[in-house]
C-alpha cells in the first residue's frame, strides 16, 4: 500500500498537482500509523530513498509529522471543497473532496487521542481542532474502501481457515449487556448452547494449547457472524477505515477531559452507541434506547475454567461515576464498534488498559506472561538481513532502551 502511496505522490508531485497530492497525503498518514503503531521506530522519512541503508525515525518525530503533513493536506482539500480527486479509483469515497476533509478530520482526531498520555496539551490542541474542521458524524460518511471479486475482504478469505471462534471477553460483554450486535458479530456454536444459558454464542479463552484445540471445541463455540463467513464473499464485505461511532467515543473522551468536543461526554457516549448498533443492526430506536440505558453488567462464562465476569461496568452512563470508570465505559464500547479491526482495538487496549481482558492461559513467549499485553511488535529478521545497521541504531534510539522486545512500550504508550 505504501508503496503504491509513494509512488501516487511523487506523480502528483511531478505533475504539480497538489489536489491530488492532498489526498495521498491523508492516506499516507493512515497507513504509517497503522505501521509505527505495531512497531514504534519505522522507516519513514527517508522511506524510497533508494540507498541499501533506510534510516528508522523515532515515533515521536513521526507523530510530529503527520500533525503537519494533515495541516498541508486539509488547507488544500479545504480550497478544492465541493470538487473531485481520482473519481471511481478512489474506493473509499468515489473522489469527493468533501468526504477526505472529515476522514482527515478523523484521523487527526484519532492520532490526538493516541498521544494523550503522553503529551496532553499536544492532544487537546489537536482534537479540538480536528472537530473545528470537521469530522465523520454519520454512517453514511463513514470511511470504508471498497472490495470486489479480485480484490477481497481479507477478513471473508481468513475466516475460510474456520479457526476464528468468539473469545470468553467477548461472550461476557456482549452476553451481559444483552448486545443486539451479538448475532452480527458472532454465529452461534454449531453444537448449540453449551452452558444451559438458552443463548447458543459461545466465547473461548484465549491461550488454548495447540494440542487441546480440536473439532470439537470449535463446534462447541462461536464462529464469525454471517457477513463475515466465507460464503459472504460474494457480497464483497467493504473494509472499515474509520466510521462515526469511534468518532464519537472518541470526542466522548476528550470531552470528559474538559476540551470542546461539540457536546457533553455523556451525549457523544451515547450517540457513538447508537452509530454502532444502527451501522450493524436494523434493530428499532426503542431498542438502542434501551441498550443505551441497559444497567446490566458484563456476565460470568460458565466454562471449564470457572470465568468471571470481565468488569461491573454497565453500558449506562456512569454520571456520578469516577473519570477513569467513565473512561473505561467509553472504551469498551469503542472496543465493540471498533470490531473487526483488530489492528486499533490493539492500540487502544495498549494506550488505555481497557477493556478489562482475562488472563491467557497459555503463553507461547516465555517474555510475555499470560497476565500482560504485548505492547509491540519486534523487529523482523528480513530488517537483520537487509537493513542492519539502521534497524541497530533504532533498537538502540531511547525509545526502544535496546529492547527489542515484545513488552517495549512504544513513544506514545504512556498510561
Amino acid at each position: 500500500m505504501l508503496n503504491h502511496c509513494y509512488s501516487i505522490l511523487k506523480e502528483a508531485e511531478l505533475a504539480e498537482d497538489a489536489f491530488l497530492n492532498a489526498m495521498a497525503k491523508v492516506w499516507r498518514v493512515y497507513g504509517y500509523h497503522r505501521i509505527t503503531d505495531y512497531w514504534g521506530p519505522i522507516m519513514y522519512s527517508e522511506f524510497g530513498n533508494g540507498q541499501i541503508t533506510v534510516p528508522y525515525d523515532q515515533q515521536e518525530s513521526i507523530y510530529g509529522s503527520f500533525f503537519t503533513t494533515l495541516d498541508e493536506a486539509v488547507s488544500v482539500l479545504k480550497a478544492n471543497a465541493g470538487g473531485n480527486g481520482f473519481g471511481k479509483h478512489d474506493l473509499i469515497y468515489a473522489g469527493d473532496v468533501n468526504q477526505w476533509i472529515k476522514f482527515a478530520g478523523s484521523l487527526r482526531l484519532r492520532l490526538a487521542m493516541r498521544v494523550k498520555y503522553v503529551d496532553a496539551t499536544l492532544a487537546k490542541k489537536q482534537a479540538e481542532k480536528a472537530v473545528s474542521d470537521g469530522v465523520i458524524e454519520s454512517n453514511v460518511d463513514n470511511a470504508m474502501v471498497d472490495t470486489y471479486a479480485d480484490s477481497p475482504n481479507p477478513i471473508n478469505t481468513i475466516t475460510n481457515w474456520g479457526e476464528y471462534r468468539m473469545s470468553a471477553m467477548m461472550e461476557s460483554v456482549l452476553k451481559g449487556y444483552e448486545d443486539p450486535r451479538m448475532p452480527e458479530f458472532f454465529s452461534p456454536a454449531l453444537n448449540g448452547d453449551q452452558d444451559g444459558d438458552g443463548v447458543p454464542f459461545e466465547g473461548l479463552r484465549n491461550g488454548q494449547l495447540k494440542n487441546d484445540i480440536n473439532q470439537e471445541m470449535n463446534l462447541n463455540h462461536s464462529d464469525v457472524g454471517p457477513r463475515y463467513a466465507p460464503d459472504a464473499l460474494t457480497e464483497y464485505l467493504p473494509i472499515p477505515v474509520i466510521r462515526a461511532a469511534e468518532t464519537y467515543l472518541l470526542r466522548a473522551e476528550g470531552a470528559l477531559e474538559g476540551w470542546s468536543m461539540g457536546g457533553t461526554a455523556q451525549d457523544l457516549y451515547e450517540i457513538g452507541i447508537e452509530m454502532s448498533i444502527t451501522e450493524y443492526t436494523s434493530v428499532d430506536q426503542a431498542t438502542i434506547d434501551a441498550y443505551i440505558a441497559n444497567t446490566n453488567t458484563p456476565a460470568a462464562v460458565d466454562d471449564a475454567w470457572d470465568t468471571p465476569p470481565s468488569s461491573d461496568i454497565p453500558v449506562a452512563y456512569d454520571a456520578g461515576g469516577s473519570a477513569e470508570r467513565q473512561v473505561e465505559q467509553i472504551i469498551t464500547q469503542k472496543w465493540l464498534a471498533l470490531y473487526p479491526d483488530g489492528w486499533e482495538a490493539w492500540a487502544e487496549l495498549r494506550r488505555t488498559g481497557y477493556p478489562k481482558v482475562y488472563d491467557r492461559l497459555n503463553s507461547d513467549d516465555p517474555q510475555i506472561g499470560v497476565g500482560e499485553i504485548m505492547r509491540r511488535m519486534v523487529f523482523v529478521s528480513t530488517e537483520f538481513d537487509t537493513n542492519a545497521d539502521a534497524v541497530e541504531v533504532a533498537i538502540a534510539s531511547p525509545e526502544i532502551g535496546g529492547n527489542d522486545k515484545g513488552l517495549t512500550k512504544v513513544w506514545w504508550d504512556k498510561k
